[in-house]
């Protein structure tokens, strides 16, 4: 009983194309072709907006800076790790449009999907240079079952 009156079958509307649960075309409205949502491709039709190149730029810097823990605390800490990862950011960008211009320069015929490649790890490298070395502290440590054996050894034999 809904609101005082018996519940009964529901009418199908006009607009509705099943009748019954049974489409009316003989098309599952869910695995129609329009009900799907619209799936992302990586596909080289849809170029990169700018700004997500943007981002890219700037996820790269970001990575290269927790690579580097403690100059990402120190920058964290000072509240100056957004500022100084979007420097880099458009550092990046730029050394790579400038190195891209020049191997289009000296190498007109090669394959531009080549040259930004090669321009983008040159660009890469030359930030990388800039910044301060990953310590060994920053590094994972390798770990060895013999490493691992040893330590157990020195330590069980205090006890």
């Amino acid at each position: 009983m809904i609101g005082g009156r018996k519940a009964g079958p529901i009418a199908p509307s006009v607009a509705d194309p099943c009748v019954g649960g049974v489409p009316q075309d003989g098309i599952n409205p869910r695995s129609s072709p329009r009900s799907q949502p619209n799936r992302l491709t990586n596909n080289q039709n849809h170029p990169l907006k700018p700004k997500e190149k943007a981002m890219q730029y700037k996820t790269i810097v970001l990575e290269m800076l927790q690579q580097r823990t403690e100059l990402h605390e120190q920058l964290r800490r000072e509240r100056k790790l957004l500022t100084t990862m979007e420097t880099y950011a458009k550092e990046l960008k730029a050394s790579h449009e400038t190195i891209m211009a020049d191997l289009r320069q000296a190498n007109p015929d090669s394959d531009p999907a080549q040259t930004s490649s090669e321009a983008f790890e040159m660009a890469l490298k030359e930030l990388e240079d800039r910044l301060p070395p990953v310590s060994a502290m920053d590094e994972p440590a390798e770990l060895s079952l013999s490493g691992a054996m040893a330590f157990i050894r020195s330590h069980s034999r205090r006890g």
